[in-house]
C-alpha cells in the first residue's frame, strides 16, 4: 500500500471516481500545522486563511495538541472544499477560504458555512490522528476516519470486532499483522458511522462486517451493513480503505446517510 501522504491522497483521487461513479467528492490530506508558525506567517496567494470567528475559536483551546489538531482539520477542510468548487464548480469564482467557514452542528458534526448556494449543499467529515488531518467534502453523504496503530487495538477489539470479521479480515488480508487489519477495521466502521449517522450514530458493534475486497495492492474495499438495519439503510456500505507508514485511512461515501438535502 501507498507509503507517503502523497502517494494515498493521489490514490484515493483517483479510486473514489471508480469505487463511487455516482458521487462527486474531493478530500485532502495534511501534516499537522503548527497553529504558532500559522499564526505568524505572512499570508501569500494560495495560503488558507480561518475567518475572525474561526480564529477566536482557535485562541479558546489551551492545550497545544487540540490547538493543532483542531486548526488542521479546519485547513483540511477549507482545502477539500475549494478543490471540490474547483472541479465540479469550475464556473464559479473560487472563493476566499475565509469565506468558506466551518462551524460544528449541536451534535458536534463539522459544517460548511457559506453563503454561496454551491457550498450550502456539501457534507463534510472531518479527521485527525497522529500527526495528520484529513478532510472529504461530497455532494453526498461522506465519512472519513484516519488513525495511528496502536498496540491498545487487539485490548479493545471485543468493543469493534466479532470474531467472524477477524476471520474475514486474517483470509484476505494475509500479508497485514493484526493490528493493522484491525486498524483498518476501525477506520472502516468510524467512517462508515460519520457517513450514516448525521444525527444518531450507530455502534461499532451494530456496523458488521460482510467482505472484504483487496482489490490491489493499494487498497482494499471493506463492505458494510448495518445490524439492526434503520429505516431505507443503504443494503451496502462500500468503504474505500488503505494505509501509509503507520496509519489506517477510509473514505465512504453513500446516500443512506443524511446529508443536506
Amino acid at each position: 500500500m501507498p507509503k507517503s501522504p502523497a502517494a494515498t491522497l493521489l490514490l484515493l483521487e483517483k479510486t473514489l471516481a471508480v469505487v463511487f461513479p455516482e458521487h462527486l467528492a474531493s478530500l485532502s490530506l495534511t501534516a499537522v500545522v503548527s497553529p504558532e508558525a500559522y499564526l505568524t506567517q505572512t499570508p501569500a496567494a494560495g495560503t488558507i486563511t480561518l475567518a475572525d470567528p474561526e480564529l477566536a475559536t482557535l485562541a479558546s483551546y489551551t492545550l497545544p495538541k487540540r490547538r493543532a489538531q483542531w486548526l488542521t482539520g479546519r485547513i483540511c477542510a477549507k482545502q477539500a472544499t475549494s478543490e471540490y468548487l474547483r472541479r465540479f464548480v469550475p464556473q464559479l469564482p473560487l472563493p476566499e477560504s475565509r469565506d468558506i467557514m466551518i462551524r460544528n452542528l449541536p451534535s458536534g458534526r463539522p459544517e460548511i458555512d457559506s453563503p454561496l448556494a454551491a457550498v450550502r449543499g456539501l457534507d463534510l467529515s472531518i479527521s485527525h490522528s497522529g500527526g495528520y488531518a484529513a478532510a472529504l467534502v461530497s455532494s453526498s453523504a461522506c465519512g472519513i476516519d484516519i488513525q495511528e496503530d496502536s498496540e491498545t487495538l487487539p485490548r479493545i477489539s471485543n468493543r469493534f470486532c466479532q470474531a467472524h470479521e477477524a476471520e474475514i479480515l486474517q483470509r484476505h488480508l494475509p500479508d497485514h499483522h493484526p493490528i493493522p487489519r484491525l486498524n483498518l477495521l476501525w477506520t472502516a466502521k468510524e467512517a462508515a458511522r460519520k457517513a450514516v449517522g448525521r444525527e444518531k450514530m450507530p455502534g461499532f458493534l451494530e456496523l458488521v462486517l460482510h467482505r472484504c475486497e483487496p482489490t490491489s495492492d493499494q487498497y482494499a474495499m471493506l463492505v458494510l451493513r448495518q445490524d439492526p438495519c434503520p429505516p431505507q439503510p443503504p443494503r451496502d456500505l462500500i468503504i474505500l480503505a488503505t494505509r501509509f507508514a503507520h496509519f489506517s485511512l477510509s473514505v465512504v461515501l453513500t446516500n443512506g446517510g443524511n446529508a443536506h438535502a
